[in-house]
């Protein structure tokens, strides 16, 4: 998108004014509870204190004032932990306050912010830079847009500030997060420099920005939630319960949790309990629903519609939760956990496309769900048609997922073969990864999948037929992996007239498609089920010796039944060989182990190839560091020292829970993978890095030792000064964020 196309949307734009009507509400009770003059005197416990329910920081988080959202609370400088002490910093660089530490801390952070505030209302941005308030950027410029309205809009996602800022010319040298108050302010001067934005008001401003690039992966820029809680079909009784009462429930692990529920041990609690992987990641959801969150107890189920198995969700109800789990948690014995929540719809609606909301608690973040379910708005019935060969389709009959590793090749290829499969069910699962899985182990079961990993050794043998020992001196033809699957695929498209009385085992199928082959066109795949071969890594192999003859009959004009079809003569079996066209072949290449430009020309003219880059905005921060902004610059650099084939994949941090999981990361995967790509060039490493300490106590991963020669051997040598390179024995938050922000070195 351009300038000229935003203005163009911005013509017939239309904000939804309830939200707007809302947010101005919420700004109005903030300001009459904390005006601007009593921010002089505020004490700790009035800033801090979130048990009150009542308190600055509670006000901000949790009162629907702006996008500043829960999570970590060491974002608001000071704070107050779940055993009731202040205390700065988060994970191992937390610090518990107290007496006259405290109060030193918290007068410093308090007049600073209202410095800050004083700041932004002459316009002196850069002046509030200089202040380093221990806020985060979303903290910073929701105070600053609630006191100094006239300077700031309400979007503080980074990344889309920048694309605007992109879009309206700004100078790059502010699209870097410590420039974040002034990124938000040009922006906003920017956009109000075009005649038809200049009368808008900030907030409408901001809607039409936000819903044109928050993406379609994202709720609102609110702090809520949407949250689907499952109540089984076969006790309705439930139902009835949690709608007269004004509950919602969750019956996994009987025991009152209470006590446990909102401490920082739950996780470990949960761990020393006898439960299923489902049960565990429903009570954590569970602990993390809030007041304000959007919930709605739904059912799934399966039923026949059309000869075709439907899976389906039913929501009963939708409301909103009226307090936290730290004080609307109530356990009752037979139906478990419940939390009061306020019904806004009561009535039963089916919706037959999103029946892979199966879980017990699901976390609900695809936009257009949200707008169905939640809303209830009844969905139009969907049409779907049975799996066809490719021109049906749509899809490559040959497709390559490359890029660098931890990119999720691998990882997607389960959705790009269901949706070769049954792309109803993929639509029906996506939101569930589990099923999904479950569903793709199936397939594998039937061997409508087939997945095989190449490698040095791996040969023609092994992939389409080869000779092997039977043990006596003698040998015997093994059909391999491809012939098989391809065998199989070209029974399902047989015409009725070669279908074989007895067809349960594959030499019978076999021979009956090897029968229709001797005659010409005796197969209809218009109807066919598709088959797909995965071949993961596969530039680790030899391809001319692995695909043999298979190379000419990938083609999609020579497959079975088009138009230059092709029917070869295998060199072992003799057996007469094609393949057929609902036969898919998905390939993954990891190019740090070897560039597509060095593979067979043939090869890459007969698939179609797909970059797989890293996608860094799929990381969300975590405590205090952002993963985001980390894996971007470090992957920046090594496309400058190296290339951008060697970069480094999102899927490295996706499990990291802790800021001590990614500092794990950092020194057991991306350190070895480094040195790796460097061979052993500690100065590179060291960049990429963010740099190389003088010694030990600078704040980088990677630091020199001087090594006096003198000292370390007797006889006199020619250098009398040596540089090794050291990785820091024990990391901490400050050696990471030094990776991507210099201004905290």
């Amino acid at each position: 998108m351009n300038l000229s196309e935003l203005i163009q949307k911005a013509q017939d734009y239309q904000p939804d004014q309830a939200l707007l009507q809302h947010r101005k509400a919420g700004e109005q009770a903030f300001l009459e509870r904390f005006p601007f003059h009593s921010l002089k005197e505020m004490s700790v416990e009035e800033y801090a204190n979130t048990k009150t329910k009542d308190s600055f920081i509670y006000w901000l988080e949790r009162k629907n004032v702006g996008p500043v959202g829960g999570g970590n609370a060491s974002k608001f400088g000071i704070y107050m932990s779940q055993t009731g002490e202040y205390c700065k910093g988060a994970g191992k660089k937390r610090e518990v306050l107290s007496g006259a530490a405290l109060q030193t801390e918290y007068e410093k952070l308090r007049d600073g912010i209202l410095q800050a505030v004083l700041y932004a209302k002459e316009g002196r941005f850069e002046e509030i830079e200089a202040l380093q308030l221990p806020l985060f950027n979303t903290v910073l410029l929701e105070i600053l847009n609630l006191y100094a309205p006239n300077q700031f809009f309400r979007l503080y996602r980074h990344e889309i500030l920048v694309k605007v800022g992109q879009l309206v010319g700004l100078d790059p040298s502010l699209f870097v997060h410590k420039h974040a108050v002034r990124l938000n302010h040009e922006v906003l001067t920017a956009l109000k420099q075009q005649p038809l934005l200049e009368d808008w008001t900030h907030e409408r401003l901001a809607r039409l920005i936000w819903d044109h690039f928050g993406g379609k992966n994202e709720l609102t820029d609110e702090q809520n939630n949407y949250w689907l809680v499952e109540y089984s079909p076969k006790k309705e009784s439930f139902k009835d319960f949690y709608i007269s009462n004004s509950v919602i429930g969750l019956s996994d692990l009987h025991e009152d949790l209470s006590q446990v529920i909102t401490s920082e041990s739950f996780e470990q609690f949960l761990e020393n309990r006898i439960l299923e992987p489902r049960e565990r990641k429903a009570l954590k959801l569970f602990s993390q629903m809030k007041q304000g969150d959007t919930v709605a107890i739904k059912s799934t189920y399966s039923r026949k519609a059309e000869g075709k198995l439907q899976r389906v969700l039913k929501v009963a109800a939708v409301g909103r939760l009226l307090e936290d789990t730290v004080d609307g948690y109530k356990y009752d014995p037979v139906r478990g956990h419940l939390l009061p929540v306020e019904w806004t719809h009561i009535n039963d609606l089916e919706y037959p496309t999103y029946g892979g909301f199966s879980q017990s608690i699901n976390l609900v973040k695809d936009l257009g769900t949200i707008k169905h379910v939640f809303q209830l708005k009844p969905l139009e019935p969907k049409t779907f048609t049975a799996s066809k060969p490719q021109e049906l389709l749509n899809l490559p009959l040959n497709l390559a997922l490359y890029g660098p590793p931890g990119t999720g090749k691998t990882y997607s290829v389960t959705e790009r073969a269901m949706e070769r499969i049954d792309s109803q069910v993929l639509e029906e699962l996506k939101s569930d990864r589990e099923s999904m899985q479950a569903e793709f182990s199936r397939l594998v079961k039937e061997n409508r999948i087939k997945f095989v990993t190449f490698h040095q050794s791996y040969a023609y043998e092994d992939f389409i037929e080869g000779l092997k020992s039977d043990g006596h001196g003698g040998f015997f033809c093994e059909d391999g992996v491809i012939k098989r699957i391809a065998f199989e695929a070209m029974y399902a498209g047989l015409s009725q007239d070669y279908i074989p009385f007895n067809d349960r085992d594959y030499l019978s199928r076999k021979k009956a498609v090897l029968n229709a082959l001797e005659d010409w066109r005796k197969f209809d795949f218009s109807k066919a089920s598709p088959y797909v071969v995965i071949m993961d890594e596969m530039n680790r192999g030899n391809i001319s010796k692995i695909f043999g003859e298979l190379m000419t009959l990938l083609e999609e004009d020579k497959r079975l039944t088009s138009i230059n079809e092709l029917l070869i003569e295998l060199p072992y079996s003799k057996e007469i060989f094609a393949l057929p066209p609902n036969l898919y072949f998905i390939g993954t290449m990891n190019t740090a182990d070897r560039s597509i430009a060095l593979l067979d020309t043939a090869l890459r003219r007969r698939f179609y190839f797909e970059e797989v880059m890293p996608e860094p905005d799929l990381l969300m921060p975590i405590g205090g560091i952002d993963i985001s902004e980390m894996l971007r610059i470090m992957n920046r650099r090594i496309e400058v020292l190296y290339d951008r084939d060697h970069m480094i994949g999102h899927a490295y941090f996706t499990r990291a829970k802790s800021e001590q999981d990614i500092m794990d990361i950092i020194v057991n995967k991306v350190l070895p993978l480094l040195q790796e790509y460097f061979y052993g060039d500690w100065e590179k490493v060291g960049l990429v890095l963010g740099g190389i300490g003088k010694s030990e106590d600078d704040p980088y991963i990677v630091y020199e030792e001087k090594v006096q020669m003198q000292q370390l051997f007797r006889s006199p040598l020619k250098h009398h000064l040596k540089s090794l390179y050291r990785v820091k024995a024990k990391l901490g938050q400050q050696e990471i964020i030094s990776i991507y922000d210099h201004t905290s070195v």
